[in-house]
């Protein structure tokens, strides 16, 4: 496919793809010879994710490839069969990895345990697995802005930390991750996806959902930062200002404040 050919058929937003390009840029994302591996779950973002890497593709000097993986968790409700052969019309190539990560939950997973937490563990160590097995040397994730800035409000409203999704890291098997979206909202995806109609999945192949578990503190928090958003319309351009420019020097942490670093001392030597 042609980068002609693939606009025909697709309306890309120019600030969307400003933004995806702005964060590949910035964090070095994607380079020569590179064999992506983008975890596809058929929603609005691996959806949008996966076409702007195939625009990318087409219209980059950097030569690399990519393929999508969606994750069977092996429960009988999964279909994904529409959105994949929604992404062969663009030539985008998308397997599907069977799994039983919905038996080991009816095996292994304690009542109390959060089952967000569980699957999404379990659904990103297959992802790795798949990504080994098939020499993919760097992992592509959909996660947005809105999600950067829901883990880092839950990371210190809940958990107690400061932290939040990195736009590219390696994980302990030496794989590359990376969050191209990391810039982009979700609504701009949402409405990527509604201006080309594509018709993507939402939470009903989620196991947490179909067994009747929301995620309640993360939509507490999503429903939170709309109401910021709602007073103030910034209010997400001040999130990413931030997430790029952490003061760690006056914060709490000891070792880092400037007080009690230990000053060099110079040592003279008589002759």
């Amino acid at each position: 496919m042609k980068k002609k050919d693939l606009v025909k058929k697709i309306k890309f937003d120019r600030h969307l793809l400003k933004k995806f390009k702005e964060a590949i840029y910035h964090y070095d994302m994607i380079k020569e010879g590179d064999n992506i591996l983008l975890g596809f779950s058929g929603g609005k973002d691996s959806t949008a994710l996966a076409l702007l890497l195939k625009y990318f593709q087409l219209t980059t000097n950097i030569k690399f490839s990519f393929q999508t993986v969606v994750i069977d968790y092996g429960m009988d409700t999964e279909d994904y069969q529409k959105q994949v052969e929604n992404l062969k019309k663009f030539d985008i190539e998308t397997n599907i990895f069977k799994t039983e990560i919905y038996e080991m939950y009816k095996k292994t997973i304690n009542p109390d345990s959060s089952l967000c937490s569980f699957f999404s563990r379990m659904r990103r160590g297959k992802l790795t697995e798949y990504a080994r097995e098939n020499n993919f040397n760097k992992i592509a994730l959909g996660h947005h802005l809105d999600d950067a800035a829901e883990s880092l409000f839950m990371g210190i409203l809940k958990n107690g930390k400061i932290r939040s999704l990195p736009p590219i890291y390696k994980n302990k098997h030496k794989q590359i991750i990376i969050r191209p979206l990391v810039f982009s909202r979700e609504k701009w995806l949402s409405k990527f996806c509604r201006k080309n109609n594509f018709e993507t999945l939402g939470d009903e192949m989620c196991p947490g959902i179909c067994l009747g578990k929301m995620p309640v503190a993360r939509l507490k928090t999503k429903n939170l930062l709309k109401q910021l958003e709602n007073e103030d319309s910034a209010v997400f351009n001040s999130i990413l200002h931030a997430l790029k420019s952490i003061d760690e020097h006056s914060l709490l942490e000891k070792s880092k404040l400037p007080f009690f670093k230990k000053k060099k001392k110079w040592i003279f030597f008589k002759k």
